[in-house]
């Protein structure tokens, strides 16, 4: 687990890391924002019904870190707190609701969870999951080169979150056959923390991933 504090970004939306607008795909994701990272260099504490965490500033992250997160607290959709944290030269501040999980889900297709990889059409690339009432869905689908080294091409995509999606056929049309493609899904809801030093909004997206690959035909 990992965050950082930023400066204030107006209508910050995550997923338009992935695509400028929803159910849109590109094949570069470009960063919407510059955002500033303030330097604490202190610890953080964050709190739940039934845990607590401490996550020391990393400056070379320039970031909360607590690298032996529970993850099985983070299945509860119970609301995590953060703690008041005291800054030399700022007003201490603390959060009602720091970061939310999205409800159970399960990626339908394409099938990536299988001990070999599944054949699938890739153009078009049919998504469909389970599940509903995310902020969005992001997806990242990646052609491995012939050698199997690295990525040849890649398509990024922010989706609304409604069960399925196809990625167009003409940013897939000329991938070849019979190599692996890396696919990556992620949900994600908006937590409505407010911190109580002066009620602005404060919130960390945490990203419920499901990753694998298939094979082209």
């Amino acid at each position: 687990m990992s965050f950082r504090l930023i400066e204030p970004a107006p209508a910050y939306d995550y997923w338009k890391y992935w695509a400028p607008t929803l159910d849109t795909c590109v094949t570069y994701a470009e960063t919407p924002y510059d955002l500033g990272a303030a330097d604490p260099g202190v610890t953080a504490t964050l709190t739940a019904p039934t845990a607590e965490v401490t996550a020391p500033w990393d400056a070379s992250f320039k970031g909360f870190v607590h690298s032996e997160f529970p993850v099985r607290s983070l299945l509860t959709t119970q609301p995590w707190k953060l703690q008041s944290v005291d800054v030399d030269g700022f007003p201490s501040f603390a959060t009602t609701e720091l970061m939310l999980t999205p409800a159970a889900w399960e990626l339908a297709a394409p099938r990536i969870d299988g001990a070999t990889l599944t054949p699938t059409v890739v153009s078009p690339l049919a998504l469909e999951w389970s599940g509903s009432g995310a902020v969005a869905v992001v997806v990242q689908v990646a052609l491995m080169d012939s050698a199997g080294q690295e990525f040849e091409d890649e398509v990024f995509c922010a989706l609304v979150d409604d069960g399925s999606f196809e990625v167009p056929a003409s940013m897939t049309e000329d991938w070849p056959s019979n190599r692996d493609v890396h696919v990556l899904v992620g949900r994600y809801v908006e937590p409505a923390g407010v911190l109580d030093c002066n009620h602005g909004g404060a919130a960390v997206y945490v990203m419920d991933w499901r990753y694998g690959a298939v094979r082209s035909e």
